[in-house]
């Protein structure tokens, strides 16, 4: 393997030169993860690599060779259980004699230059490391499963930076001939991950505050206010419709991209997202038509997730949200509300396959 080919085969990386740099041995294992992988990347993107090992990479052997990384950024040992990414370690640069004399402490990021042009970042983790990443992916990702678990804030309490570490493996292009990384990555249930994500956008307590909020502007007259709301409230959708596709980015920025993708396939739902996305919102009734047809892109997201699971997951997933909004309805202010009931009925009724007419039925006077 002379060079790696990402974005789309439209840029190579020379793989000697990317050893050489990021400090690979036959006995790890690394990918290019993250924007390159993906075929996302614009010409000032960076090139995240992952790199697994048995055992830490230690300053001590950054500083016996050639004077080289712009940026390491190191960890205690001490520090605990937590998130992983090396966003939450010291961030510090190389050319700073005071702190060079840690020969012991932990590297978990590089920052560097290939050819004095690509931008390189690369995060050094152990495989026990990476194991109990996926455990606790996995861990989380099931929890809206549990028989009698009542409807969350957010049903997925993975850390942020966890679950961008994940995404950048789970669409990891290998750099070395030790593919356990991305054999890691194979074994991993992504549907299961894929619908707690769905479900963290459409259906946890967060997801419905925002729709009663929406309900409640409309109904107050603040059109401006519903409006922007509804633009958030679409956006999100929009990311659970991605999610359904295999989408586990957590970065929000990228929704529109992968939405245009699904677009370039002829998906019918990612052309009227764009196309209610560029609608003028000028007048009143300009305003009332964007957030109608917001809740109505919202309720075929809901319809749609079926068609992405197997029908184990289906049959799991339909029997766990019902018990879920029993036990809301049982004892959530929100469920005893005389307004907000037909219309909570309404928006679980359309995830859990029931006729229902659509929510937006419920911002009308």
């Amino acid at each position: 393997m002379h060079t790696a080919r990402i974005n789309n085969g439209r840029r190579e990386v020379p793989i000697k030169e990317l050893v050489e740099l990021i400090h690979l041995t036959p006995e790890t294992s690394a990918v290019v993860g993250g924007s390159s992988a993906e075929g996302l990347a614009c010409a000032y993107s960076d090139v995240d690599i992952i790199v697994m090992s048995a055992q830490p990479l230690r300053l001590g052997t950054l500083l016996r060779e050639p004077l080289r990384h712009s940026v390491v950024s190191t960890k205690s040992e001490t520090a605990g259980a937590g998130a992983l990414s090396w966003k939450d370690s010291e961030y510090r640069s190389i050319a700073n004699p005071d702190w060079m004399v840690e020969d012991e402490a932990r590297v978990i990021f590089t920052h560097d230059f290939l050819g004095g042009v690509d931008k390189v970042d690369t995060e050094h983790y152990t495989e026990e490391e990476i194991d109990r990443l996926f455990e606790a992916a996995k861990r989380e990702a099931g929890k809206f499963l549990t028989p009698d678990r009542p409807i969350r804030r957010k049903f997925m309490a993975l850390p942020y930076n966890d679950r961008a570490l994940l995404h950048r493996i789970l669409t990891g292009i290998a750099i070395t001939d030790n593919v356990a990384l991305l054999t890691k990555a194979s074994s991993f249930d992504r549907s299961v991950y894929m619908l707690a994500t769905y479900m963290d956008l459409v259906l946890s307590q967060n997801a419905v505050s925002q729709f009663i909020d929406i309900v409640g502007a409309v109904r107050s007259r603040k059109l401006a206010l519903a409006l922007g709301m509804a633009k958030k409230n679409l956006h999100d959708f929009a990311y659970a419709y991605t999610a359904l596709n295999g989408n586990t980015n957590p970065n929000e920025k990228w929704v529109p991209a992968y939405m245009e993708r699904l677009g370039a396939k002829g998906d019918a739902l990612a052309h009227r997202y764009f196309d209610i996305v560029g609608r003028p919102t000028v007048t009143d009734a300009q305003k009332t038509l964007v957030i109608v047809d917001q809740f109505e892109f919202a309720d075929d997201v809901l319809e749609a997730w079926p068609l992405f699971v197997s029908p184990d997951l289906h049959t799991r997933a339909t029997e766990a949200f019902s018990r879920s909004w029993k036990n809301l309805q049982k004892q959530s202010s929100l469920a005893s509300s005389s307004m907000m009931t037909p219309f909570l009925n309404s928006l679980y009724s359309r995830f859990l396959q029931q006729p229902a007419r659509p929510s937006s039925a419920f911002i009308q006077d």
